[in-house]
């Protein structure tokens, strides 16, 4: 009967933090939509649960979707308030059941997947690491071996500790630092380990030996693990790579500007710019010679994207009023052929939704940046070239 109680326990203190943290958005009126739709979302783009097909296709219809909407959004570009509003999304997602989110992912995606025990409970340990699981985990087993430990008060103080700590990292900072927790786990985990020895051993939490040789032993653990080792290695090389990089983005940034007019704006799609490959991000100081950027990607329809579309009097739907600006910039990935597929998405979807034509048009002496234009669309510009095919040409070239 404990057991079970102890269980329920933890099971309710993880949903009702699971809920403040949904109500500390939802009771912010500038977050409380965005919340929704960034959840709706991931069902489009992270887990793929609402792929197109002939059996999706009627939810699709019923909110006025057509196949293309589908992977504009599957390509960070749902910037339309209207398409994709908060009541179209989230008809999307309460449309979906377990069963039907498994039967819609693409069997291919297993076809070449690797069903080894080593393969298996290396990717388990991986998500169960990437989703910071392990501390929640511990969390039940205190729960359910509360009984047995003889210092109740020191672990609750423990425990009460890292909770408030956590809840302070989460709700009081409004961003979740996955490298903060990962350590306060880790620091948690080691006075576990002090405390339940001393309860083991009979021996006093204040002993400075016991202290030593159990923190020492507790290191070697942690360096022993692969993990850890590979994590330092993954880090200096990181690291490495990223002063090159900001080195290289500081000339891009320089360059990107003496071509882009003050009022001009620069439309980035995705990934296209790689931020954490320029941590601790001292070449975005740069950034500030480009006065007016608007980014595709998880921060669409937040508060701040808003700000920014409003104060370039682009505001509702930065795509509807771009078509009367001549000063739209866009960036174009190393691989065209990527940028390529996902300006062909915006074409249609200008084509379909406001009857005119997309032309990505190159700067001159620039091959990463180009310039979007519009005109109506008619039988001539129906049959209008490639996207990006000048590019290529003057690559080739």
């Amino acid at each position: 009967a404990s057991t079970i109680l102890s269980v329920l326990v933890v099971l309710s203190v993880v949903y009702v933090l699971r809920q403040l943290d949904r109500q500390h958005y939802k009771n912010n009126p500038n977050w409380e939509e965005w919340v929704d739709i960034n959840i709706a979302k991931s069902q489009f783009i992270d887990y793929d649960f609402l792929r197109y097909s002939e059996k999706t296709k009627p939810y699709y219809d019923k909110i006025g979707w057509t196949k293309n909407d589908a992977h504009l959004i599957c390509s960070w570009q749902y910037l339309d308030p209207k398409i994709y509003s908060r009541d179209n999304l989230m008809t999307m997602y309460n449309s979906l059941s377990a069963w039907r989110g498994i039967e819609n992912l693409e069997s291919s995606q297993f076809e070449e997947y690797e069903f080894t025990f080593s393969q298996v409970s290396t990717d388990a340990l991986r998500y169960i690491e990437d989703c910071s699981f392990i501390p929640w985990l511990i969390l039940i087993i205190l729960f359910l071996m509360f009984n047995t430990w003889r210092n109740k008060i020191a672990l609750l103080v423990l425990v009460s500790t890292f909770l408030a700590l956590s809840g302070y990292l989460v709700f009081g900072l409004e961003r979740y630092p996955f490298r903060i927790i990962i350590s306060l786990w880790m620091v948690f985990t080691w006075a576990l380990f002090l405390l339940k020895s001393c309860d083991n051993e009979n021996k006093h939490i204040g002993d400075y030996k016991h202290f030593m040789r159990l923190g020492g032993a507790f290191i070697i653990l942690l360096t022993a693990q692969e993990y850890f080792r590979e994590d330092v290695k993954i880090a200096h090389e990181k690291y490495t790579e990223a002063k090159l990089e900001q080195i290289e983005l500081t000339k891009k940034l320089e360059r990107w500007a003496s071509v882009i007019p003050e009022k001009g704006v620069l439309y980035i799609i995705g990934s296209t710019f790689q931020y954490e490959k320029h941590l601790p991000l001292n070449s975005l100081r740069s950034f500030n010679k480009i006065k007016n950027v608007v980014s595709a990607g998880w921060n669409n329809h937040s508060h701040n994207q808003k700000l920014v579309i409003e104060a370039l009097d682009m505001s509702p739907n930065f795509y509807e009023s771009a078509i009367k600006r001549e000063d739209i910039y866009f960036l174009i990935r190393e691989n065209h052929q990527i940028t390529k597929g996902e300006l062909n998405y915006l074409r249609t979807y200008y084509n379909e939704h406001h009857k005119v034509q997309l032309f990505a048009e190159p700067v001159e002496n620039q091959t990463d940046i180009g310039k979007l234009s519009f005109t109506p669309l008619d039988s001539i510009t129906t049959n209008a070239p490639e996207l990006l095919s000048r590019f290529e040409e003057k690559k080739g070239s």
